[in-house]
């Protein structure tokens, strides 16, 4: 068996046994978040050889921070949905998720084999996801404790984290396709400012997508529209800095991303239920 599909698969079972702890504790999300994240940094030690030295962590850190990040996001997806089998498939999602990702990670972290579109498109995709699944558990997070005395605090805290969040997948996304310079520094940047404004203004009034309850108050069913909103507008910037990295930019593909990016928001802002949160 291929040493890389080999370790990925031992990686994928590991990491299996959260899952299957979260579907059985759902209640217990932060154990299970924080046993994934320990497991994870093991596994790149023992599973994936990765030097954690100070002098090579900077290079070794895109190998695992993505994991962490997706992992995160995927265990409190799975536990905020009320559905026994929603859950149940969103988690054997996951783990499939787990595998390919950690092939390709494997693969892109060898120079040699950076090239490969097929593993680049494999880890834009699961970077898209990764976005979406963690900033829907920070906008929830953010819900449970909107009665807190504390809220202006929670509300920086979510702001900062969006910001974060996204300037690294931005980072991760141009290095991993060969544009990880000092010069997109400043895209990567601008997606996280923007995405950072999106979840300022959202903390005024977050709804969930969709909304069954015919509650006058949002709750936690469903999914947090800006984390939607945020996804949708990283699509549209990512899509063209990849673009200008191949140097393929044109009228026509920003047209068509510029098409796809106001259709797409124009669904959810218009079906959407606007109740707000108190």
């Amino acid at each position: 068996m291929n040493p890389v599909v080999k370790n990925s698969l031992i990686a994928t079972s590991v990491l299996a046994t959260v899952y299957i702890f979260n579907l059985a504790l759902p209640q217990n999300l932060s154990y299970a978040i924080a046993a994934s994240t320990v497991l994870i940094l093991v596994l790149g030690k023992f599973v994936f050889s990765i030097d954690f030295k100070f002098s090579s962590i900077k290079e070794n850190i895109q190998f695992l921070v993505m994991p962490i990040l997706f992992n995160m996001g995927a265990l409190a997806y799975v536990s905020f949905i009320n559905v026994s089998y929603g859950r149940f498939m969103v988690a054997i999602l996951a783990i499939l998720v787990n595998y390919y990702m950690f092939v390709a990670l494997r693969r892109v972290k060898n120079l040699g084999e950076r090239a490969s579109i097929f593993y680049r498109n494999v880890l834009i995709a699961i970077s898209f996801v990764t976005i979406f699944l963690t900033t829907s558990m920070l906008f929830r997070i953010y819900m449970i404790a909107s009665t807190s005395p504390y809220m202006v605090l929670f509300q920086l805290a979510l702001v900062g984290l969006v910001f974060t969040l996204v300037y690294y997948v931005s980072y991760f996304l141009a290095w991993e396709n060969g544009g990880g310079n000092v010069k997109f520094h400043s895209y990567n940047l601008v997606n996280a400012l923007i995405a950072a404004e999106i979840a300022w203004v959202s903390t005024i009034w977050i709804v969930n997508y969709p909304v069954l309850s015919i509650s006058e108050k949002a709750t936690l069913s469903g999914t947090p529209l800006p984390a939607i909103t945020i996804t949708i507008i990283f699509y549209f910037l990512w899509g063209i800095i990849s673009h200008k990295l191949d140097k393929s930019l044109s009228r026509k593909i920003l047209t068509e991303y510029m098409l796809l990016t106001i259709v797409f928001l124009g669904v959810l802002l218009i079906t959407a239920k606007w109740l707000p949160i108190s």
